[in-house]
């Protein structure tokens, strides 16, 4: 297997329509607080307890170490770690404080998977939000408020979002343990009247003993002989086959895509397609969180064709709440010409493009996407929608050494979390940021502290949702993207749903390149700058070109 290769930004790999031969190496849930950020304290260590053998549906209680005293036998909370976000449920501790053990800790893997393993499904739910919560909080250097939801609850939220969207949401915890795959599935709540009717209730709130729950809200599925060295190496593999120049007419990421598929999402189908999923929301366990999910395949299909897929840090860190973004104006900045980095000339066509019906909003371009405007403009008015269209890195190290390349410099991820607390992007002061998009950005491969930054990239924003690439796509095939997504996005106004039909579109060749022009799904036809005219006709069914994107945070 070759070493795995990203494309170096400003790639532009270019697929002749007609063009058989091998492409030539391109240049290079109302929640009871929003998130709040502060500044962590240093605390002790968490130490998972020796004996694995957690009797089930017992917790795993809280270690008295130095400076971590025995717990109040009269408090009413019972979670050992709370620094989490319970969406729609009141706190048992009165007002939401910070829980700062969540900070500086390290769990001990090895006890923490031996934990895992012998946990009820209820326990292993709250074990995994909780080792979500912490590998956040850590690398983010925040804070983080609230309680871990249950089974139940979670199940509830899914339930009350299925009414007010009109579609199937399953939350999939995957946790790749030593020398096998977890995996835990929450369904939305399914209730039927006493006395044999299957009819779905408008509100659970009915006298008790009127309505009982058909299925099971939680299944787990352990998956042998599947080690956690052989999936992060498939998951290299794949992304390496995905984003190869040299291989973008050929099918070559198949045998990968199809054995992920078989590890992933075979073990739980049938339970999906009896509950009549539609959207499957996955927290991954580190190591996992840039795998291109959509581009698996059973052998017939991709994952795609089947499914709205997004990704979450967990349940707890995500604020869930469903809001009609079509009400929400468009904040649009970039450039397409930096001192340091290769351009992006398809930029000024991208922002005009999203800022166009159905859509209203401002553009701010080169030399006026400065961190200063950047600022200021947040500061007197509230987006709904926040577009850069610029490069970005997600490294590894230090907070400061992932960025948002800015007209004038680069802005670190800690400064990002520094000026979103200033603005009071994380409070509930203003209504919130319901989506900050990065159209040119990429993760480093395999490094687990990049993947945090990514998939937290709306925690430390205060945004509910962000959406990104896990590696640079051409000017053109992102271009592409990001125009029909938010003509998807007027018409279908869920992110996950919205995004599922784009790439479904680019899959299908109804989003291409040709003649010079843009070609979208609904007959639009979009002039292209020079630059890309240049490059010929590009078809952008390869999942190179779509797969890359995905929705973090908020998929309603």
């Amino acid at each position: 297997t070759e070493t795995p290769t990203d494309i170096p930004p400003g790639d532009t790999p270019v697929i002749p329509v007609d063009s058989p031969g091998e492409v030539p190496t391109p240049i290079p849930v109302q929640p009871v607080e929003p998130i709040n950020i502060q500044s962590p304290e240093p605390t002790v260590p968490v130490i998972i307890p020796e004996n694995p053998e957690v009797p089930f549906g017992e917790e795993i209680p809280l270690p008295v170490v130095e400076n971590n005293p025995e717990p109040d036998p009269t408090s009413e909370s019972t979670n050992p770690i709370e620094g989490q976000i319970l969406e729609g449920a009141p706190s048992t501790t009165g007002e939401a404080q910070p829980f700062n053990t969540l900070s500086n800790q390290e769990v001990d893997r090895p006890r923490y998977e031996s934990q895992l393993a012998v946990a009820d499904i209820g326990l292993a739910v709250q074990m995994l939000e909780e080792y979500q919560a912490m590998e956040f909080s850590n690398y983010l250097e925040v804070d983080l408020f609230g309680e871990t939801a249950t089974p139940d609850e979670i199940a509830q939220k899914l339930y009350d979002l299925w009414q007010e969207t009109n579609n199937k949401s399953a939350l999939i915890y995957v946790s790749a343990l030593a020398d096998q795959l977890e995996l835990v599935i929450i369904f939305p709540h399914n209730f039927e009247v006493a006395g044999g009717s299957s009819d779905l209730v408008a509100s659970t709130h009915l006298a008790q003993g009127l309505i009982d729950r058909t299925i099971d809200i939680a299944v787990r599925e352990t998956v042998p002989n599947v080690s956690r060295e052989q999936l992060l190496e498939q998951v290299q593999n794949l992304r390496s086959e995905l984003t190869n120049p040299r291989r973008l007419n050929s099918k070559s990421y198949l045998p990968i895509a199809q054995q992920l598929y078989q590890s992933l999402i075979a073990p739980m189908e049938a339970q999906l397609e009896a509950n009549g999923i539609e959207t499957l929301v996955f927290s991954m366990d580190s190591g996992l969180r840039t795998l291109p999910l959509v581009a698996l395949h059973d052998g017939e299909q991709f994952l795609l064709e089947k499914y709205a897929v997004a990704l979450v840090p967990s349940f707890g860190l995500t604020d869930v709440t469903y809001s009609d973004i079509r009400n929400r104006e468009v904040l649009g900045m970039g450039s397409a010409i930096f001192d340091d980095l290769s351009p992006l000339p398809a930029v000024p066509t991208e922002l005009q493009n999203i800022v166009s019906n159905p859509w209203g909003g401002n553009v701010f371009l080169n030399e006026e996407f400065t961190a200063n405007n950047f600022r200021q403009i947040n500061r007197e008015k509230r987006f709904g929608i926040i577009h850069l269209a610029t490069h970005a890195e997600f490294q590894g190290g230090s907070l400061d050494k992932s960025y948002i390349k800015f007209y004038d410099s680069r802005v670190g991820l800690n400064q990002i979390r520094d000026l979103a607390t200033e603005l009071g992007w994380n409070t509930s002061d203003n209504p919130p940021i319901e989506l900050l998009t990065l159209s040119a950005c990429r993760t480093a491969v395999g490094d687990t502290e990049a993947e945090l930054g990514f998939a937290g990239l709306a925690v430390l924003s205060g945004a509910k949702a962000s959406l990104a690439s896990f590696w640079y796509v051409s000017d053109g095939g992102t271009l592409g993207l990001m125009s029909e997504f938010y003509s998807q996005l007027g018409e279908k106004p869920l992110k996950a749903e919205a995004l599922r039909q784009t790439q479904l579109a680019m899959l299908r060749g109804e989003v291409r390149i040709e003649n010079g022009m843009l070609l979208l799904s609904n007959g639009k036809t979009v002039p292209l700058p020079p630059e890309l005219v240049a490059q010929g006709n590009m078809t952008l069914s390869h999942p190179y070109f779509w797969s890359a994107f995905t929705v973090i945070g908020n998929w309603n």
